[in-house]
């Protein structure tokens, strides 16, 4: 009977051992020793946080921040810019995800055909273009203002000095550069690109080149002065009197 008594008495012993534990939580602090607190969590054996990693800052990580993507950031990407979402070395607050430096966006290029400066031609009807429709300097009767269609209505020619062609309503914000695609057989100087009437603010001068023949076709590329933003009448007009500064089949606006 006696023995009875002293087996259930250690199994009592056991169950309310098991019980306390419960409640309790062994973990060893950085000096070996063992941590009775009642605490949840277990905390880092080498800083004594909670989240069991070998940093400070409280998450399941090693960088040393307060997100658990893995750098040193805190907008929980996998970049180490801090200003946006997306996973791209920028702080530019993008939503795209490819290594950029800088979120540009730019806008797409916007190319206009000549042509377009003349109504009724097939294509251009979501155009606004105009021409100054001059009377005509010098030729052989075959025009009777400047300028003039040519090529089965595809390019423009005839632009003798202050002719010009114009398209309404371009919006100029983000380009920096400015083609025509043109052809000239003389000297010439070409064309000032200006807002709002022919005589606006020259915003970029195009030098056309003698290409040696009037269909001779060549690019001409010229700068966009930073004045040249927002939504405006762009005129492209002749600089030089006397001679054909070259012919025009497109302009276009990009960067």
């Amino acid at each position: 009977m006696k023995d009875i008594l002293i087996i259930f008495s250690v199994v009592i012993a056991f169950a309310w051992l098991a019980s306390c534990a419960s409640d309790l939580e062994l973990v060893m602090t950085g000096n070996g020793k063992i941590d009775m607190s009642d605490d949840s969590e277990i905390r880092d054996s080498d800083t004594g946080e909670n989240d069991a990693d070998s940093d400070t800052d409280g998450d399941t990580d090693t960088d040393g921040d307060t997100d658990t993507d893995g750098d040193t950031d805190t907008d929980g990407d996998s970049d180490s810019d801090s200003g946006d979402s997306d996973s791209d070395d920028s702080d530019s607050g993008d939503s795209e995800s490819e290594l950029d430096t800088v979120d540009t966006n730019p806008a797409a290029d916007l190319q206009l055909e000549a042509e377009c400066a003349f109504s009724g031609v097939s294509g251009c009807e979501d155009v606004d273009g105009s021409n100054s429709q001059s009377p005509a300097a010098w030729g052989d009767g075959v025009v009777s203002n400047f300028p003039a269609l040519e090529n089965d209505n595809t390019t423009v020619g005839y632009f003798n000095g202050g002719v010009w062609i114009s398209y309404s309503g371009i919006d100029l914000t983000g380009y920096s550069k400015v083609t025509i695609r043109t052809a000239c057989a003389e000297d010439a100087d070409g064309f000032s690109v200006r807002l709002d009437n022919p005589e606006g603010a020259s915003v970029a001068i195009l030098s056309v080149p003698n290409t040696g023949a009037w269909d001779a076709w060549q690019e001409v590329e010229a700068d966009l002065d930073s004045s040249a933003t927002g939504v405006h009448d762009v005129y492209f007009v002749a600089q030089r009197e006397g001679v054909g500064n070259g012919n025009l089949d497109w302009v276009k606006f990009h960067n």
